[in-house]
């Protein structure tokens, strides 16, 4: 379907998202809400060949690691195989989840489509990958088996070619399949304008070579097999082990008439979903054929551990025997020099592998077993394995041994895994969980823990205003392991205090409060849009729940867009550059991960992260380079925009000069950082309000009572409304937008005094920290706090006093509030997020009530605490509510 998106209206826009993505067939009607699917297949199957797959790779590795002790290349392209494999069936599974199993497109919304295409298009890369990978490691399998060294037959180049037609194929494949579309993200977003071939053909192309490939795979082996000079009842074992692929040639030929039906329907998303499944199936073929040869050694190893055979029992120790000096003896598989007094000078096994099987040059003989024996070379070589092995295995144990018992900060108190690596962190980081296990760490272990080798986390008020509030400490220099371009930073992983200072100082005018009340006509104009956006929903379909999480991100951005770059991103009317929301989540977590293992960026390993994220991510430097060029054709003060406060600095004095790549690169950090936080605060606000319906018609009384019209709401007024302040505060108390640990260090170059933190001296090097949400959940300072409660924040309510560094009175809940941290490395965007929140929050209440739906809510281990990820910033979804409008003023919106 060929559409012309952005020149529809924004109501045109909205019921084409809303409408089924192919026009149902006659007398059927669409089925959004719950339509026919075999989403139990979709878990089932992959589920069971994800088991059988691993079970085979297991004993394969296995096999050739620890009995063989020898691995070749296609073990290490087995590796990578599997990988590759487990990435397709997480991908299977967020299909499934997220959109449904053979499900006809007439009951997927235009909306969800892209979804749907955007995972096919996934699968169908990682497919090409693994085939790409897998058969190149079966076929040099097949080399090592069947060929010996040296030998030119034909065998030889039937599988050199079929290796290098595999590889060249797969690899143009892959490219052909990322470039059918201009603009790139045109394969599954279909609101995109721009061209595209038939991608389909690729599909069925691919089909036909690969039911080619694992045919002529099949049937290599097997004609050398029936050569072999043996009994019959042998020959038959041997082909049964090699006619596996038997099953990869029966998935691939269902794998082509499904590409074939792809081809012809327009009901892809049906259709595609066989697709998917006989792929997976093939894949896993695929590992059967590299896996079962080694099923036998396994078991025969198995055999060998529980059952004593007669050459284990003729290796035990015997009796001291004399013989003569130069004898030479041996036993089954062993060969031994003997000397005086037959002291074994050594012992050794030869390869397995050097013992080959080929055809005889007449041809008439069968296969000829070659047996070389290089008991020398092979000690040799295992004496060099064990001696690397032995100097990596105790380097380890001591750097263990010296974290645990003899480092600066052995006394601390904390896991015993995150006391010797990095990798404790680095796991609870890729979970997203890394805020909640150090909350559980800390009613553990205590106030303090040790949260890493060199890593100390705090949970005091004191300790938070020791470390942030104190000049002498610097940002960690993990802040660094996520930048992609080290020669340049942005005032978020600058580590220099005088470039940092220059930095903020021009990025900061554009947040400040006067700043914000200058950009409020436009902060006014897209709240007004979400709130129609609301209204619109509500009118369409009232009883259907809304995202909150979904239509805050999209606020967010729109505004930071504007606020940045003076740019409309338009996120809540036009579905064209919403993916910025998962590619920024992604960018993100990758960063938490880096940070919390810096081993991990200097291995190299971002690949990993990056897979997530690749095509979003080229999308996302696209977007960036469309709104940066746009902004240059325009003056520079035609925007309240950040270029217009930075754009001066070009030509300031050398000490305070920047460069136009600074700028662009401060704008790049400003969208993520201003649209994140403002989204998580309101979406946690919604939830909250809707938990507590006290709290939301005390703040909605509020509002309705301090003004008169909805057009009235902002402004001082607003911030003068304190019960609506006191309901954000407790919801950025409960469910902080950056929920993790700011690590900050005392560099050598800051010298000063030596660090005190909560009355503990801190050694050198350490790096330390207060983890937002474990603070925000001390019962010290917030009593019951996972209980919301906005009248923690009056001072008439009984809260307990503290008195700040100028001698004036302060709740003691405030002293331990740090939702934006603290000091000159605090987050500069407070006063907007607090605007643009307030705005949202009260306008949404003029018009609307909210409440959850009646039906059950998804469990999670605080239900009564909004639910966030911790990627840095947070990741998060819902709540899901129903509007209900306040009398007929909703209407204005829609008329």
């Amino acid at each position: 379907m060929t559409i012309s998106f952005s020149s529809l209206s924004a109501a045109q826009q909205q019921a084409l998202l809303d409408g089924p993505a192919l026009e149902p067939p006659p007398n059927v009607s669409s089925n959004f809400d719950n339509p026919s699917n075999l989403n139990t297949a979709g878990y089932v199957v992959p589920s069971i060949a994800l088991a059988i797959t691993t079970i085979f790779v297991f004993i394969r590795l296995y096999t050739r690691f620890f009995i063989v002790r020898r691995a070749r290349l296609e073990d290490y392209l087995i590796l990578a195989g599997y990988g590759i494999y487990v990435g397709t069936t997480y991908a299977v599974f967020r299909l499934v989840t997220n959109v449904g199993f053979f499900v006809h497109q007439w009951d997927i919304r235009f909306r969800d489509l892209s979804e749907y295409l955007y995972a096919i298009h996934i699968c169908a890369n990682l497919y090409s990958v693994h085939i790409l990978v897998s058969k190149a490691a079966i076929l040099l399998e097949w080399l090592h088996i069947f060929v010996p060294g040296g030998t030119r037959n034909a065998f030889f180049w039937a599988c050199h070619i079929l290796l290098w037609v595999n590889v060249l194929f797969y690899f143009s494949i892959i490219i052909v399949a990322n470039l059918v579309c201009f603009p790139f993200a045109l394969i599954w977003d279909k609101t995109l304008e721009g061209t595209c071939i038939d991608g389909k053909v690729i599909e069925v192309t691919s089909a036909v070579l690969n039911l080619t490939s694992d045919v002529i795979i099949l049937v290599l082996p097997q004609r050398v097999i029936w050569n072999l000079q043996m009994k019959m009842q042998k020959k038959i074992g041997f082909s049964v082990i090699f006619a596996i692929g038997i099953l990869a040639v029966t998935a691939a030929a269902f794998r082509l008439s499904s590409a074939t039906d792809y081809y012809h329907s327009k009901d892809a998303t049906y259709v595609a979903s066989a697709l998917i499944l006989w792929s997976l199936v093939e894949m896993t073929s695929l590992f059967l054929i590299l896996s079962v040869p080694s099923v036998p050694k396994a078991l025969q190893a198995l055999k060998k551990t529980l059952v004593p055979t007669k050459a284990t029992i003729a290796s035990w120790p015997r009796p001291r025997i004399f013989s003569d000096p130069t004898r030479r003896t041996t036993n089954t598989g062993d060969y031994r020099e003997m000397s005086d007094g037959d002291i074994t000078l050594s012992q050794s096994r030869p390869y397995a592998t050097t013992d080959t099987l080929s055809q005889s040059d007449d041809g008439q003989h069968g296969i000829v077993r070659t047996s070389e024996v290089t008991s020398k070379t092979e000690r040799n070589t295992e004496a060099i394995k064990a001696s690397q092995f032995k100097k990596i295995h105790p380097w380890y144990l001591l750097v263990s041994t010296y974290r645990l018992l003899l480092h600066p900060l052995r006394s601390y108190p904390g896991p015993v895994l995150a006391k010797v690596s990095d990798v404790y962190s680095g796991f609870y980081s890729l979970k997203r969980g890394l805020h909640l296990k150090t909350y559980e760490d800390h009613q553990t272990y205590g106030r303090v823990i040790r949260h890493g080798p060199n890593k100390l986390v705090f949970n005091s008020a004191t300790a938070l205003h020791d470390i942030y509030l104190n000049e002498n400490i610097s940002k960690s220099l993990c802040y660094q392991a996520g930048n992609v371009n080290p020669s340049t930073t942005n005032v978020f992983n600058t580590i220099d205090k005088r470039v940092h200072r220059l930095k903020r100082k021009l990025v900061g005018q554009i947040v400040t409060e006067r700043s914000i009340r200058a950009f409020e006509p436009i902060l006014s104009e897209q709240v007004d849009i979400f709130v129609k956006q609301l209204a619109v929903s509500y009118h369409a379909e009232p009883d259907v729940p809304v995202n909150m999480s979904e239509r805050s991100k999209y606020l967010g951005l729109d505004i930071s867009g504007y606020l940045g770059f003076g740019y409309a991103l338009n996120l809540q009317t036009s579905h064209i550059h919403r993916y910025l929301v998962r590619a920024m989540m992604i960018g993100s977590w990758r960063l938490n991960m880096y940070m919390q293992f810096p081993a991990l960026r200097k291995l190299k390993l971002e690949i990993l992260f990056y897979a997530l994220a690749l095509i979003q991510g080229k999308s996302f430097l696209q977007t960036l380079s469309k709104m940066i060029q746009a902004r240059l054709a325009k003056d520079k003060n035609a925007e309240h925009d950040l270029y217009s406060f930075m754009v001066d600095a070009l030509e300031a004095p050398e000490e305070e000069r920047i460069t136009a790549s600074e700028i662009w690169t401060e704008g790049i950090f400003f969208l993520p950082a201003a649209g994140d936080t403002t989204s998580t605060a309101l979406s946690s606000l919604f939830f909250y309000l809707a938990k507590n319906p006290e709290c939301q018609e005390k703040v909605a009384n509020e509002v309705r009572s301090a003004f008169k019209t909805s057009a009235e709401i902002g402004g001082s007024r607003l911030s003068a409304c304190s019960y609506l302040r006191a309901c954000i505060n407790e919801a950025l108390r409960m469910s902080p937008p950056v929920a993790g640990t700011l690590w900050r260090e005392l560099l050598p170059i800051n010298g000063g005094e030596p660090l005190v933190v909560d009355g503990h001296p801190i050694p050198p090097g350490t790096q330390v920290g207060v983890n937002t949400y474990a603070l925000h959940h001390n019962p010290e300072y917030f009593p019951d706090p996972f209980t919301y409660n906005p009248d923690r924040w009056f001072l008439e309510e009984g809260g307990a006093r503290v008195y700040d560094e100028r001698g004036s009175f302060i709740l003691i809940n405030h002293a331990a509030f740090t939702p934006f941290s603290h000091g000159s490395r605090g987050c500069a965007g407070k006063a907007l997020a607090y605007a643009e929140v307030s705005l949202a929050i009260a306008r949404t209440l003029w018009y609307f009530d909210f409440k959850f739906p009646s039906t059950p809510q998804k469990p999670q281990d605080h239900p009564s605490e909004f639910e966030l990820r911790d990627v840095f910033t947070s990741a998060h979804d819902g709540p899901h509510l129903i509007f209900q409008p306040r009398g007929e003023f909703w209407r204005e919106h829609v008329d």
